[in-house]
Formats: structure tokens, sequence, C-alpha cells
């Protein structure tokens, strides 16, 4: 599958990735696919699998574009981000508390987990003592999405069409992607904070909105060395802030929008410092779509890409 291979070339070549992220394929035979979960445990996942279950809703989009189905995800505050073939499908408890009887009553053959919840990981060991056969993936940004796409293509066999438009997915991120790179214009600095009800942290670029302004050529104030092993985010002082000055400022937000913005308006931007910043002067400061940086955009991941190129490069046509 030609395509295949160029993803993993694609994201190779570009260093986008850490090295302790593995690429989930491994290799295959005629009937199974070898893949490799987020903590290095190899498994042989027979193709074409029917009964699957999906413990995270943001891998549900991956999966559908891959060619797959499932019987059941876990519950989410959305059902809009899901693929209109799975809105209807049943749902096994919450995301960080799985329903371990309702999963085994549906007899999958295949449970789909998130490594970021520790009741997910136990869960893994419950059903790997039943023969049931579970992948645990972690899912932060776009070259996840990429890594995991390709495994899911051939654990599902998937025909050319559906090929066809998990290439149109990709091919449409590459063609933004090097048209930044082709860029005269300097490349912003930017932070990226992740806000929630309670406060404001800095992204590294392992995370979903910081990974794709990066890739777009822009270069996040906040290290990789800055951020604790296993993380994406720190705590970041105005005081930071104001010695680092970027040119950007970019706000992903969980929970109510409206109202964390309001939150982040009284006790942050409030600061008199906020004023001296540089992207507060020129009116930089982006609150981003949920449906595209907060959940994983997946199919959609263009729109992410080209939403974003439009914020660092607007004097560019990114139609």
């Amino acid at each position: 599958m030609k395509f295949l291979f160029f993803i993993a070339i694609f994201i190779l070549t570009l260093n986008l990735y850490s090295a302790e992220r593995l690429p989930v394929f491994v290799r295959e035979t005629p009937s199974s696919v070898i893949c490799r979960d987020m903590d290095g445990l190899e498994q042989e996942i027979p193709k074409k699998p029917k009964r699957v279950v999906i413990c995270y809703t943001s891998l549900v989009g991956p999966w559908y574009l891959a060619g797959g189905t499932a019987l059941a995800t876990v519950s989410t505050s959305s059902r809009e981000t899901l693929p209109e073939a799975a809105k209807g499908i049943q749902t096994v408890g919450g995301f960080g508390n799985p329903d371990v009887e309702r999963i085994m009553e549906l007899q999958p053959d295949l449970v789909i987990l998130s490594g970021r919840v520790d009741k997910q990981r136990a869960l893994r060991e419950i059903l790997i003592g039943k023969n049931i056969k579970t992948l645990l993936l972690n899912y932060e940004n776009y070259n996840d999405f990429a890594f995991m796409l390709d495994a899911f293509i051939r654990i599902n066999a998937a025909d050319p069409n559906i090929i066809k438009e998990a290439e149109r997915v990709r091919s449409d991120c590459i063609s933004i992607i090097r048209k930044a790179e082709t860029l005269k214009s300097p490349r912003p600095r930017f932070v990226s904070f992740f806000a929630s009800a309670r406060d404001a942290a800095g992204e590294s670029n392992v995370s979903n909105t910081a990974c794709i302004a990066s890739s777009l050529g822009a270069v996040n104030i906040i290290p990789e060395s800055k951020v604790p092993k296993g993380g994406n985010s720190i705590k970041y002082s105005m005081e930071r802030l104001l010695i680092e000055n970027p040119d950007i400022i970019l706000f992903t937000t969980m929970g109510d929008s409206k109202e964390i913005q309001e939150r982040m308006k009284r006790d942050f931007m409030s600061d008199p410092a906020w004023q001296n910043l540089k992207a507060v002067k020129e009116n930089k400061v982006y609150f981003l779509p949920n449906a595209l940086f907060l959940y994983r955009a997946n199919a959609r991941f263009p729109e992410a890409f080209r939403y974003m190129a439009e914020i660092l490069y607007p004097n560019e046509s990114w139609k």
C-alpha cells in the first residue's frame, strides 16, 4: 500500500514525533496484523474484526475512516464529534470508568483503549486474561493519527475506496505543511494554552494544537525540555510570558468555552502586564474551535491545518 509507506516516510523525514512515541504498525501476515501499543507490547490482531469496542471516542473517527465499525464506545459530552455512522452505537460507561461487565457481555474480538486512563490500563489486563485482543493507544496529535490510521487500515483490510479517502485526508494535510515550508514569511513564535475551568497550562509540541502550529513552521516558546516526562503541558507564569513575548497566543478550552473565555479575561487578561504583550497589542490572541483542536479532528484534520495556517500566515491564501 503505497499511501501507508508514504505516511511513515513523511513523518520520519520531518521528525515530527518523539522517539518515545512508537509507530503502531509492526508487520502483517495474510490474516493478521502485529501492532505495538504505547507501552511497547506487541499483539497479533486478526484482520477484519467484527465485534469492536472503542473506549476513547477520539479513536472512533480514525477507526471508521479506516473502514472499521464498532459495537460500542464510551459516553461523550458531544456525539457530534463521532462519525455519522457511529452516532447511534451504544455506550459502555464513561471514558474514566468503562463498564467492564457491559464490555464482556458484548463478547468483543477487539477492544481499543486509551493509555491515558489508569482504569483502562487495568481493563486491558482483565481482557488479556480473557484472551480478548486489545490495543492500548495514545492519541494526542496528528502524528499519532497518521500512525494509527496506517495500522487501522491494515487491520480492517480496507478496500481501495477507503484507502483513497484516507489518502485524501493525509495528502491535504501534507500539501498545507509543504506550502508553509516554502513561505518567505518570518516564522511566528507562539504559545498554546490549554484552559479549563480551573487553570491554564502552556503546551508542548506533543499537544494537538501546538503540534499543528509547529508542523507549519511556527516556533513554540515552550521547549520539550521544560515539560515533565510523559506530559504535554506546564504551568506558565505571566512573568515568563512577558520575557518570551510571543507573536501569537492560542487558547484551547475544555468545558463551557464561553464561560472559560470570560474567566480567562477576568483572571488572566486583567493583569495590566497582559496589555504589554506583543500578541495582545497586535490582536493576535485566538480562542480555537473545540471541534478542530480540543477534540481530535480526524477526517477534518485538513480543516484544522488550514485554520491554523490562516492564523500563522494571514497574508497567504489557504483555500
